[in-house]
C-alpha cells in the first residue's frame, strides 16, 4: 500500500480530508498538543514543518487541498490546539470547514462512511482507522468501484459545513466560554 504522501504527490485535482473524532492520540500530536498547553512554540510555529511544506506543494500544482472538521460543544482544549494548526494550513491553501456533529452524523448515516478517510481526485479513498481511544490503527485503500460513497459524504458535508472562521465566529461565545476554562 502506498503512503499518504505518495497518494498527495500522484492528487491532480484535489485532496480532501475527513476529521470527526474529539481527540486523536498520535504520539507526536500529543506532543505537540502538551508543548501547546504550556504556551511553548509547536510544529504549527515552524515554517520548515513537513506537512506545511506538502500543502504548499499541492497549492504550486494547483490541487485543492479541503478539510473537514466535525466539531462538539463546548469545544475542546484539543479542538483549540487543532485550530491554531489550522490557522497555518489555511495560510497554505488549505480550506478548513467545521460542522457540528449533528448534521455530520445525517451525512455519514445517509453514506454509511462512519471513519475518518482521505480522498484523492474522487478515485482513491484511505480509510484511517482509530481505535475508541483515538489511537491510529492503520488504513485501507478502499477501491476505485467503492469510492461514491467517501464522495458522496465529501459533498454532503462541504455544502453543510462553514469555513473555520466563519463558524468561530458564529459560535464565539462557546469559543470565549472555553478559552476563559483554559
Amino acid at each position: 500500500m502506498k503512503s499518504l504522501e505518495k497518494y498527495k504527490a500522484q492528487a491532480k485535482q484535489e485532496v480532501f480530508r475527513l476529521e470527526h473524532l474529539r481527540l486523536y492520540k498520535v504520539e507526536a500530536d500529543l506532543v505537540e498538543f502538551e508543548r501547546w498547553r504550556r504556551g511553548q512554540s509547536t510544529a504549527a510555529d515552524d515554517p520548515s514543518n513537513d506537512y506545511w511544506q506538502q500543502l504548499q506543494e499541492l497549492h504550486d500544482r494547483g490541487v485543492a487541498s479541503r478539510r473537514v472538521r466535525v466539531v462538539d460543544f463546548p469545544p475542546t482544549e484539543y479542538l483549540r490546539y487543532e485550530i491554531d494548526f489550522y490557522r497555518g494550513s489555511m495560510s497554505r491553501g488549505e480550506d478548513i470547514l467545521f460542522i457540528e456533529r449533528a448534521p455530520a452524523i445525517d451525512c455519514m448515516q445517509s453514506t454509511v462512511v462512519t471513519q475518518d478517510f482521505w480522498l484523492f481526485d474522487h478515485t482513491v479513498a484511505l480509510l484511517w482507522k482509530y481505535d475508541k481511544s483515538g489511537e491510529r490503527r492503520g488504513q485501507d485503500e478502499i477501491a476505485v468501484n467503492q469510492v461514491a460513497p467517501y464522495a458522496a459524504l465529501r459533498d454532503c458535508l462541504v455544502e453543510r459545513a462553514l469555513p473555520m472562521q466563519d463558524f468561530i465566529e458564529r459560535y464565539e461565545e462557546s469559543f470565549n466560554a472555553a478559552d476563559d476554562e483554559r
